[in-house]
Order: C-alpha cells, then sequence, then structure tokens
C-alpha cells in the first residue's frame, strides 16, 4: 500500500508524463539538428558548382 495520498500519486504520474513528453521532444529536436551542417554543406557545394559553370 502507499503511504502517499492520491493527489500526491496524481502528481507523481502527471511529472512522470511531463518528463516523457520533455524527453521525446528532446530527442525529436537531436535527430533534426543532426542534419542541418549536411543541409548547409550541400548548399555550399551546389552555389559553388553554379557560380563555376556560369564564369567558366
Amino acid at each position: 500500500m502507499s503511504t502517499n495520498g492520491p493527489l500526491e500519486d496524481l502528481q507523481v504520474r502527471k511529472l512522470t508524463a511531463e518528463i516523457r513528453k520533455i524527453n521525446r521532444e528532446s530527442d525529436k529536436l537531436m535527430m533534426e539538428t543532426r542534419w542541418y551542417p549536411l543541409v548547409v554543406a550541400t548548399a555550399f557545394v551546389a552555389g559553388i558548382v553554379t557560380l563555376t559553370k556560369l564564369f567558366l
């Protein structure tokens, strides 16, 4: 039997759910930010290739 009251149990469950939600959001952001350097590098290379073709 729990020594906590029903209100405390509810608060603990709510906090646990909020922690899980924040962890999922953090994981999503980490996955998204992993690709940003690749996208920037690809755009840079494409720009250089375009300029090279225009002037050569």
